[in-house]
């Protein structure tokens, strides 16, 4: 065969060829194209996958709120029935007080019968309006037949000590003043009160001692600024015996550590006589 002829055979097989897949070629495209496809298939699951993590944080998240709206709902049940338990025990304390007043009233009045005649009468002023004590923070209440002018033992003494401080002793005299314009000779309760806490620095050996201490230093403050004498008065110690408040909370412990002046419709000339 001429040079020719063999170039022509040539040029049409790879004509042929070129025209023409082989079989190994289709199977590399198909594979190719199921690759594609299993790519595109992880693309979606990866998206999918990424949606349900994300629902899980939420559901999670709300998990955790709830629980912790759980958590809130059962302490402020049990701050309620601490203050019901307290409110409880005041009312019982009240009428206990009421009760051992109106029978040391009887009591004494029976008394100055018996040695000439001498009676005993409630001051007006008892029944009358509150006094506008006008000092920040202290109180005054009326309590059956009493009044009580409450002032927090933080304003008065340093922690667990029952020396007056200045500012104390100030308030006192503050308070006495005005006491003393309305109610002259009436018989006056110095009573301290402490919450339940362990006492830590060891001075007193307990909250009783430490109330009474305190209602102490105030009784000295009232004789010696010479707002009464101290035959109208009278010391108590309560410790933590008569809580205002829950002492599982901080604010209810400071509300819970206090004096009260506790002012009797008795007089003092009532006693004297």
């Amino acid at each position: 065969m001429s040079a020719s002829a063999r170039g022509g055979w040539l040029l049409l097989v790879l004509g042929l060829l070129v025209g023409c897949k082989t079989p190994v070629a289709l199977q590399l495209q198909q594979s190719q194209a199921e690759q594609q496809k299993i790519l595109a298939q992880n693309k979606d699951l990866q998206t999918k996958l990424a949606a349900i993590d994300e629902q899980n944080s939420q559901a999670t998240e709300s998990i955790a709120q709830l629980n912790r709206q759980v958590q809130l709902e059962r302490e402020q049940a049990a701050a309620l029935r601490d203050q019901l338990a307290s409110a409880t025990s005041q009312v019982a304390r009240l009428r206990e007080e009421n009760t051992n007043s109106t029978k040391q009233i009887e009591a004494l009045q029976a008394s100055a019968r018996r040695r000439g005649g001498a009676t005993i009468t409630p001051n007006n002023s008892l029944q009358n309006e509150l006094p506008d004590l006008g000092i920040v923070g202290v109180e005054a209440q009326r309590d059956e037949a009493t009044v009580r002018v409450v002032i927090p033992s933080s304003r008065l003494f340093d922690a667990e000590d029952a020396r007056l401080k200045r500012e104390g002793a100030q308030l006192v005299g503050q308070v006495a003043q005005k006491l003393a314009r309305v109610y002259p000779q009436q018989q006056i309760g110095v009573e301290g009160h402490t919450d339940n806490i362990a006492l830590a620095q060891g001075k007193y050996a307990s909250h009783h001692q430490l109330s009474a201490a305190q209602a102490q230093a105030v009784f000295e403050q009232l004789v010696a600024g010479g707002y009464f004498g101290p035959e109208q008065l009278r010391v108590v110690g309560h410790g933590a015996g008569r809580p205002l408040f829950s002492n599982s909370t901080q604010a209810g412990r400071e509300r819970n550590q206090r004096i009260e002046l506790v002012i009797y419709p008795e007089t003092a000339e009532a006693r004297r006589n």
